[in-house]
């Protein structure tokens, strides 16, 4: 019943009401009459809860999305409300807005045009609140009847090809009134997008080449080519720790060391060995089970190498040690990271602390804990509790939180940031693990939460200016990559070293109390948007102090501020015994394009360090990693198209991750990289696929002169698409174990250029033979681990009577294969998991588990078709479901 209906029948009733009363008293009222009464209340009553249930069903509205295909750089993903109550809405002279979060900016609307079921236009106005927030404004007269649903078409500035594309939990709010989560929102994408079942959906561009895997390509990439003895996979070590190890089949072996769930290693003793290098060790294992392990100089860090390398022997050779002298290999690299990102999604100590213990028992040795951003400040710091009181939440009040909802949060999170404490206990933990933890506050830019929290707690105390972070008469407009308009912090007021000092500092003493001193601090400076401080009065008075005057162009402008900046930053480094850490992109002269000359901004006793994260490895801007070596800057590889884990592992809608640096980063894309021939690793110009052979010239392609100052590698994983820690599980695994790999030892295929140069495909072979053989079942049995599941591939054959079936594979050999075909809902677990006769099933779909059936990948599907050719599928015969 329309709301406006209801209130009318209430005040017609309400009249009629009380004319009654005062016509009739109770005594001389008849029967008739008293019924009468009775039932109109009553039907007062009902019109009412009818009205009050007509607001409320705003609960049962369900939302979903659907891509379609894009014009002229514009790209559609129409929106659709559906009533899913038992009550039809009718909103009166009330507006609904709903509330999303957008990985790519829409494009404001003033009147986006929509239609209902029946045809009646539906006007809709798009705003773009800060970040990923959106609200999409549906004016009066909203009216859904049961059952039926309005669909409205937004514009965005680039395309949805992948779920993860759509975040969760979405608001609805009728008028001004409370904000109700869109109940159907609250659960993966999958459940509220609807499939990518085109070509034109699944492509970033019309051009796009990469295109999810087919059947068959999958199978080929599963399919190992190359095969091994026993001894060789057990011998084949990750990290490949062992120089010299060899076995044989009359190798003996020490008494047994426990089981998976509970190895014990043996004592150590050490002895000093002057021949060996920094961070080598000798092991000598004998008969009667004891260990003695040479060193050059003994430490914790030596111990712990030596006791993970006994831990892997022992896991490969059933809890027992191989007899015999072994040799390790010095570490490629002393710097072997990981960048954990704890600003986007929050993750608490305990699964800080699991990582941890992962990294330090595959031999990396660095966690850097990006700990801030646009999105929210994630650390206490002593002395300003607004940047956790404020700077740590979400909500649509900004004089309460740092930033509206972002990233598919819900308004009531909890405690999102870490502690004084927890952060002393994780460090403290991690130095007894030999990892290094490296902090990251990012500025100036990505510090949306930072300046809010500081903006608030000179509005709740006027006094309290020692910590701004803005210049108040700055007028410059801008929008950063993440679509943030207030993001930069102003370093040309002096408020802003005050504060960063404070933070500095704090964190220094967190590191001291926790028994690990903190050497070096990451201070971002990435992604600043061009026109930052363009219109601030304070950095046009900085640089008049400064000499810096008549400066016309705002790249210059921009370049005089960042020096000055770097210059104060590098003095505070100073001045508390600290390095200083950047992203690549904060070191580069945005007028030259050219690094910093280190010399002419950072004091000469602070080293710098640079990660190098923006090179695709496709041609544009592959140079600056040995630029910045060049520059006397200590350079960590970093780069996207291989290194960065929140990209997907394949090109399937249902795989989650982002693909702006590349489409894809599965194992063997991050196992192939090669960090000491960077140019090598060049190979697809955008989005094409096809190789590009003429972009290295001198100008491009700059030699390595100052080979010493590329000291590390990193793997990235920011977690705007990991919302928990099953996501990050499966970003990160078994991903990082090729980090490692290439950490410590470097393949003799490196030196040569291509996609596939001689050699790699054996070694990936051997790689993967000796991780589903002995990393699987550890990280499955010992740390419950939700490492990446693909689903299984398929190549089609005839048997000898030429009946078609499916040769079937997964990517490791403990998984197992489940299918069900389009007339069956149930799925059967194959008992001969790698054949399949699919008979007169048009349809047979497909996917992957774990060996006790506790997980699943995806689905997929195959198709009996007359598209094949030569048993290859066509790639769009698959449902994206």
């Amino acid at each position: 019943m329309p709301l406006m209906l209801t209130r009318t029948m209430m005040v017609l009733l309400s009249r009629v009401k009380t004319q009654l009363m005062r016509t009739f008293t109770v005594k001389t009222m008849k029967l008739k009459q008293k019924i009468l009464l009775i039932l109109l209340i009553l039907l007062a009553y009902l019109s009412f809860e009818l009205s009050r249930y007509t607001i409320d069903d705003l609960k049962n509205i369900h939302i979903h999305f659907a891509t379609t295909a894009g014009r002229h750089k514009i790209f559609i993903s129409n929106l659709t409300l559906l009533n899913n109550g038992w009550f039809p809405i009718d909103c009166g002279p009330h507006s609904v807005t709903v509330y999303a979060c957008f990985l790519s900016r829409v494009i404001d609307s003033e009147n986006t045009e929509g239609k209902n079921v029946y045809g009646f236009p539906i006007n809709a106005k798009v705003h773009h609140l800060d970040g990923c927030a959106h609200k999409v404004v549906f004016a009066p007269p909203f009216r859904l009847a049961v059952g039926e649903n309005i669909t409205v078409s937004l514009p965005f500035r680039n395309k949805f090809i992948s779920y993860t594309d759509y975040m969760p939990n979405l608001y609805i709010q009728l008028g001004d009134g409370p904000r109700w989560l869109v109940s159907n929102t609250d659960q993966d994408p999958t459940h509220f997008v609807l499939p990518f079942d085109a070509k034109n959906k699944l492509q970033r561009a019309s051009d796009d080449l990469i295109l999810p895997l087919s059947l068959s390509e999958r199978y080929l990439y599963q399919t190992k080519l190359n095969q091994f003895s026993e001894l060789e996979v057990r011998a084949k070590l990750v990290p490949d720790v062992l120089e010299l190890f060899s076995l044989n089949r009359r190798t003996e072996y020490t008494p047994q060391y426990g089981n998976l769930l509970n190895s014990v290693p043996p004592s150590v003793t050490y002895n000093h060995d002057p021949s060996l290098l920094r961070n080598q060790f000798k092991l000598t294992v004998n008969k009667d089970g004891r260990v003695e392990a040479g060193v050059e100089s003994q430490s914790q860090h030596t111990a712990l190498l030596v006791t993970n390398t006994i831990t892997h022997l022992l896991h490969r050779f059933d809890y027992k040690l191989p007899v015999g002298t072994f040799l390790s290999r010095p570490p490629r690299f002393d710097y072997r990271g990981f960048m954990l990102d704890v600003a986007r999604h929050f993750f608490d100590k305990e699964v800080i602390k699991r990582q941890i213990e992962l990294l330090s028992y595959y031999n990396l040795n660095r966690l850097h804990l990006h700990l801030t951003d646009d999105e929210s400040w994630s650390l206490e710091i002593d002395g300003i509790p607004e940047l956790t009181e404020i700077g740590s939440r979400q909500c649509f009040d900004l004089s309460q939180c740092g930033t509206y909802p972002q990233l598919g949060k819900k308004l009531d999170m909890g405690k999102q940031f870490l502690t004084k404490s927890e952060y002393i206990e994780i460090v403290r933990f991690a130095e007894s693990k030999g990892v290094m933890v490296i902090p990251e506050i990012d500025l100036p830019g990505h510090s949306t939460a930072a300046l809010n929290a500081m903006k608030m707690r000179y509005v709740h105390t006027p006094t309290l200016t020692d910590y701004r972070l803005h210049d108040p008469l700055d007028e410059s407009q801008f929008i950063s990559t993440q679509y943030f308009s207030n993001g930069v912090v102003n370093p040309c007021v002096e408020s802003t070293y005050s504060f960063t000092k404070t933070v500095v500092q704090a964190i220094q003493s967190y590191h001291k109390e926790a028994e690990q001193p903190l050497t070096v601090i990451h201070l971002g400076g990435d992604e600043v948007p061009g026109t930052a401080w363009s219109r601030s009065p304070a950095c046009d008075t900085m640089l008049t102090q400064l000499g810096k005057t008549n400066i016309d162009d705002q790249k210059e402008k921009v370049r005089e501020i960042k020096v000055a900046m770097f210059r104060r930053l590098g003095a505070l480094a100073e001045s508390v015994g600290l390095s200083l850490a950047f992203w690549e992109d904060g070191l580069i002269d945005s007028f030259t394009d050219e690094p910093f000359v280190k010399e002419e901004v950072f004091p000469p006793g602070v080293t710098v360090y640079t990660y190098v994260w923006f090179s695709k490895l496709d041609g544009r801007s592959d140079s600056r990693p040995y630029n910045l070596a060049n520059s006397g800057y200590k350079v960590i590889l970093a780069p996207a198209s291989r290194y960065y884990f929140d990209h997907a592992q394949e090109p399937h809608p249902k795989d989650s991750g982002f693909y702006w640096a590349t489409r894809y980063i599965n194992l063997l894309t991050t196992f192939s990289f090669r960090p000491d021939n960077y140019y090598g690793n060049i190979i697809r110009k955008p989005s094409k696929g096809v190789v590009n052979e003429e972009f290295c010239d001198m100008k491009h392609c700059p030699p390595l002169i100052r080979k010493e100052n590329i000291v590390g590698v990193e793997a990235v994983l920011f977690s705007e698409t990991v919302p928990h820690q099953h996501r990050l599980d499966d970003s990160t695994f078994p991903r990082i174990l090729a980090v490692a790999e290439r950490a410590w030892k470097e393949a003799s295929w490196e030196h040569l250029d291509g996609e596939n140069p001689e050699g790699l495909q054996k070694d990936f072979d051997l790689f993967r033979h000796s991780i589903e053989k002995f990393e699987i079942p550890i990280l499955e049995k010992r740390y419950n681990l939700k490492y990446h599941l693909a689903p299984p591939g398929v190549e089609v054959r005839n048997d000898l009577n030429n009946v078609k079936y499916l040769r079937l594979s997964t990517e490791f050999k403990s998984q197992r294969v489940w299918w069900r075909t389009e007339t069956y809902s149930w799925w059967t677990e194959l008992t001969n998991k790698t054949t399949l006769y699919p008979g007169n099933n048009q349809h047979v779909y497909l996917k992957t588990s774990l060996a006790d059936g506790s997980r699943f990948s995806y689905p997929v599907a195959y198709h009996q078709t007359s598209t094949e050719v030569d048993g290859e599928l066509d790639m769009f015969n698959q449902d994206f479901l």
